[in-house]
C-alpha cells in the first residue's frame, strides 16, 4: 500500500499521520517509546536508554522485555497504517527509526529556520521573516505535548527554546521593514514577554514593536516592569543595551539601529 504523505511529529502531540489522518499509537507507553526513536532518527538507541528515558530511576522489573513489547506494539500499529514493521529497525544493541520513512516536523522547523538564519545574515530581511514564518508553522502545540514520561521534561525545555529563539528572530526580521508593526506582532511579543521576561532580547524587541506602532508609554512601561521583574525575582538590572534602548525611546531619539541583532546572532547553536 502506498501512501503519498507520512509525517512524524513532537512539536505538539507525539504521534504519525498518513495521508493527514492520525495513526492510532496506543498509549504513553508506545507514544513515550516513538518520541524517543524520533528524536534521535537515524541513530540507534540503546535498550539501556529507552529504560532511562520512559522510567527513570524506577524501570519495570522486566524492563528489556517492556522495551520489546513497547517496540512491538509500535511497529503493529505502524504496519496497521501500512508502513511495515521495517520502519523500526533492530541493530547493536538498540532500536532505530529509519530516517528515509517520511517527514519529521523537527526537521522541517530546524530545515526552514536554519535558512531563515543563513537569509537573515545576508541583509534579506523579507525574506528571512517568510522563512522563520514557515519555520514556525511546523508547532502544532506545545512539544511533547500529552507525555509524562522522565524524559519529557528537559527535551521539550530544549525544543521550547529553539522555538523561542526563532520567535525572536522572525520578529527581528520583520521589525526591520519600515511602517507600523502589524498588531499580530506585538501580540505574539506581548505573551511571549510574559511567558518568559528573563528573554531580554524578547523585551527590546517587544519595546521596539510598541514605539515603532506610536505606543512610546506602553513602550516604557514593558522596561518598567521588566526591570521590577529582574531585580525581584534574580536581583539583577536590566542589561546595557536594555538600558539604552530604555533611554532613546524616553528622549525620542530612537534610532532603527537600537534593533537587537537576534536575527543573524541565534542560529548558532541550532
Amino acid at each position: 500500500m502506498k501512501h503519498s504523505a507520512v509525517e512524524f511529529r513532537v512539536l505538539g502531540p507525539v504521534g504519525v499521520w498518513v495521508d493527514d489522518a492520525p495513526v492510532a499509537i496506543g498509549g504513553p507507553g508506545p507514544r513515550g517509546l516513538l518520541a524517543v526513536l524520533l528524536l534521535s532518527r537515524g541513530k540507534v538507541v540503546s535498550a539501556k536508554r529507552l529504560v532511562g528515558a520512559l522510567w527513570g530511576d524506577e524501570p519495570p522489573a522486566t524492563m528489556t522485555g517492556r522495551v520489546h513489547s513497547l517496540v512491538s506494539e509500535v511497529r503493529r500499529s505502524l504496519s496497521s497504517a501500512g508502513l511495515g514493521p521495517s520502519v523500526i529497525q533492530t541493530g547493536a544493541g538498540g532500536y532505530l527509526l529509519d530516517p528515509t520513512v517520511g517527514t519529521f516536523d523537527l526537521d522541517v522547523f530546524g530545515s526552514y529556520a536554519a535558512a531563515g538564519w543563513r537569509t537573515a545574515r545576508r541583509g534579506e530581511r523579507e525574506s528571512a521573516a517568510v522563512l522563520f514564518g514557515e519555520a514556525l508553522q511546523a508547532w502544532s502545540g506545545d512539544a511533547l505535548q500529552g507525555l509524562e514520561r522522565p524524559f519529557v521534561e528537559h527535551e521539550a525545555y530544549r525544543l521550547e527554546q529553539l522555538r523561542l529563539d526563532v520567535v525572536e528572530a522572525w520578529a527581528a526580521a520583520l521589525l526591520e521593514a519600515p511602517g507600523v508593526p502589524e498588531a499580530d506582532l506585538i501580540h505574539r511579543l506581548t505573551a511571549l514577554v510574559d511567558g518568559h521576561p528573563q528573554r531580554e532580547a524578547s523585551v527590546a524587541l517587544l519595546m521596539t514593536a510598541l514605539h515603532r506602532a506610536g505606543r512610546r508609554s506602553e513602550a516604557l512601561q514593558v522596561y518598567r516592569t521588566n526591570r521590577r521583574w529582574l531585580r525581584d525575582e534574580l536581583g539583577l538590572d536590566p542589561a546595557s543595551g536594555l538600558r539604552q534602548l530604555e533611554s532613546a525611546i524616553l528622549h525620542a531619539g530612537f534610532v532603527p539601529d537600537a534593533l537587537p541583532s537576534v536575527a543573524s546572532d541565534l542560529g548558532a547553536g541550532f
